[in-house]
């Protein structure tokens, strides 16, 4: 059954990486060739027919997917501002606040914009301005600001944040002069608007509340219990993701299933103890019951973003699963997750939370997967309860990072030797300490005794971070590494040799391997850019193994993924040293850049109409354009492009 819904996930993600918007008749035609093949096999004998249907039944299944991800893209109706507005009155709803050290971001529900046609008139703006403590989600604004239309990303395989503004209805982006108004319109565009804009102000509010406690991990608890990251400083932020923890600052499944397994195994107790209740009626069903309602709340308080959704979908398919006397965990469960989640939403299957996500649930459950071998039960403490918790924390670090680092490497371009290390230290922490006393400070919240407990959790969750700030720093060990760039073609065949494994497991161990090596070995030959050259004149040069800005004048916004690097001026003629006597140098106008090796000396301009790459290989300097010709409902430009 997991097929099907892998099929659907291809066919979901080959439409988002169109480089254009493809014809609906096009992608309607191609629902005939599985039709006309199916024909054809009919005619072979009976025993000859099984793997032919399947074959087409995943032909069909991936062509549905594209066309399904077709209506629904067609059927969003987001509209986006053509250009950017230097100065424009907005007026709308606050429907989400964040940030903190005397920075706002607003998510602004428009009701109305100055100078803006109805027909592009943003229905949502996100504006950054100075902090204001009188202005909270659900608090009516008027906001003289800059917006511009959501970017588009400026380098091949950066992060696209105009595309998932589409699908998030975010019209604009842009900052604030001075400081937003408070309005006099105190009505809600909606009941349902109403209802976010008070459940984000709540939010907001026992963030801020959190952010007060004296503890290093007071912030990262506030993370954790709203989804708010405002006041968790980049430092930590960093520490966790290159340490191999970041996992935990997404809301996603390992919070929910330990929240779902403390609340289930806490009620279960409390009913059992219940004697007329637990005499006539069966106190694990209740006890699942209220898991449910208690994830469901943690789901709606924390944000609901995308992993979050993904996360509850698939840890309620597992509750109803153990409801009606089904296996907990199995690949029915998650193929039925995986189809929930790609009708909600199939623009997510591109997003590294969905991919690292459902590897890693795909891989933990083939490693758990029941074995005939028949075990001798221990007869010791030691062996019956320390031995088989330290050993399941050591399989599933190690196959949890394995299964996810192809995805960590293609979208990060990074990943951390260490972190499994790092994950067998913190999360007994976290399941041990943490989680139950996030769960008691939430009960307790309501009647306003959880400060003692929010204390001694934000103080568990600072070792936590103590152990990101160690292993973060034991990774220098690693930065000689030099990963080269990962191909769409290079992640398909790793993510094919983790699917063979994890669906046939001993039976396809042989053809696993051997994908995966296939895919190890294209990687392997992609090239290692030492110099990057965007199209608005942003220089990025790899300085003792770490990207670094060249300052040359450039304009404009930078890639997304070179956003928080070190930055060095050089606007009048400079040299730097990059790897193996290369060299980088920078004319006095900053017009062009020059590498010098033994062999010779080349030179490129800066100011280019499309980004390009140098790498050194085979004694030369190699040239990549990176072309971004894209023309999809979400740029800038369409439909106009497609002319």
């Amino acid at each position: 059954m997991l097929w099907v819904p892998l099929a659907l996930a291809f066919g979901c993600a080959a439409y988002f990486s169109l480089p254009s918007e493809p014809k609906v008749l096009t992608l309607l035609s191609l629902l005939l060739l599985p039709a006309g093949a199916l024909l054809f096999v009919k005619r072979l004998k009976a025993e000859m027919r099984a793997l032919p249907e399947f074959l087409i039944l995943l032909i069909f299944t991936l062509i549905l997917g594209m066309c399904y991800s077709a209506f629904r893209s067609h059927t969003m109706a987001t509209n986006t501002i053509p250009a950017p507005v230097e100065r424009v009155m907005i007026e709308g709803w606050i429907q989400e606040a964040s940030g903190s050290n005397g920075r706002e971001r607003f998510t602004i529900r428009v009701q109305a914009a100055d100078g803006i046609s109805n027909e592009h008139m943003p229905d949502i703006v996100r504006l950054s301005q100075r902090a204001n403590p009188d202005l909270y989600p659900g608090r009516f604004v008027r906001c003289f600001a800059s917006i511009r239309p959501p970017p588009e990303p400026i380098l091949r395989g950066d992060y696209n944040f105009a595309r998932n503004a589409y699908f998030d209805g975010l019209g604009g982006v842009g900052f604030v002069f001075g400081s937003c108004e408070p309005g006099r319109n105190f009505r809600a565009a909606s009941v349902k608007d109403g209802l976010l804009e008070g459940v984000n102000a709540s939010r907001r509010a026992l963030a801020e509340s959190i952010a007060t406690i004296d503890s290093r991990g007071s912030g990262l608890t506030a993370a954790l219990l709203t989804g708010d990251r405002s006041f968790l400083s980049e430092g930590d932020q960093s520490n966790l993701r290159q340490s191999g923890l970041a996992h935990l600052l997404a809301i996603s499944g390992i919070h929910l299933g330990l929240a779902a397994g403390v609340f289930y195994f806490a009620l279960y107790r409390i009913f059992s103890l219940i004697r007329p209740l637990a005499l006539r009626l069966p106190v694990q069903k209740l006890a699942a019951i209220g898991a449910l309602i208690a994830v469901t709340a943690y789901l709606i308080f924390s944000g609901a973003s995308i992993s979050t959704q993904r996360a509850y979908v698939m840890v309620a398919s597992v509750i109803c699963y153990s409801m009606f006397d089904r296996p907990l965990l199995s690949f029915q469960s998650l193929a039925l997750a995986m189809l929930i989640v790609i009708v909600i939403a199939p623009w997510s299957v591109l997003t590294p939370g969905f991919q690292m996500s459902f590897a890693a649930t795909a891989a933990l459950l083939a490693a758990y997967r029941p074995s005939d071998r028949k075990r001798d039960l221990p007869k010791t403490f030691l062996r019956r309860r320390i031995y088989p918790f330290i050993s399941s924390l050591i399989v599933t670090s190690v196959v949890a990072g394995l299964a996810t680092m192809p995805f960590a490497l293609f979208h990060f371009g990074r990943a951390a030797p260490l972190g499994f290390i790092a994950n067998l230290v913190a999360m007994p922490i976290i399941s041990l300490i943490c989680v139950p006393l996030a769960a008691i400070s939430v009960v307790l919240l309501p009647i306003g005794l959880a400060q003692p407990f929010l204390k001694m959790l934000s103080d568990a969750l600072g070792v936590v971070l103590e152990v990101a700030d160690y292993f973060a720093r034991e990774q220098d060990l690693f930065q000689h590494l030099n990963y080269p760039q990962m191909s769409w073609a290079a992640l398909v065949l790793l993510t094919l040799g983790l699917i063979v494994w994890t669906i046939w497991s001993r039976r396809g161990l042989l053809a696993s391997v051997l994908v995966t090596i296939a895919g190890l070995m294209l990687w392997s030959t992609q090239h290692r850019p030492e110099v990057i050259v965007d199209d608005r004149g942003h220089v990025f040069a790899r300085i003792e193994n770490s990207w670094t800005e060249i300052r040359v004048g450039g304009t404009g916004l930078r890639p997304i993924g070179f956003s928080d690097i070190e930055r060095l001026e050089c606007r009048s003629g400079c040299e730097f040293k990059l790897r193996d006597g290369l060299a980088l140098l920078v004319d006095e106008q900053a017009e062009a850049i020059s590498l010098v090796t033994e062999q010779a000396i080349e030179s490129f301009p800066i100011h280019v109409a499309h980004p390009y790459t140098l790498s050194f290989g085979n004694d030369q300097v190699q040239r990549h354009f990176q072309r971004r010709d894209e023309c999809r409902l979400w740029s800038t430009q369409y439909p106009q492009c497609g002319d």
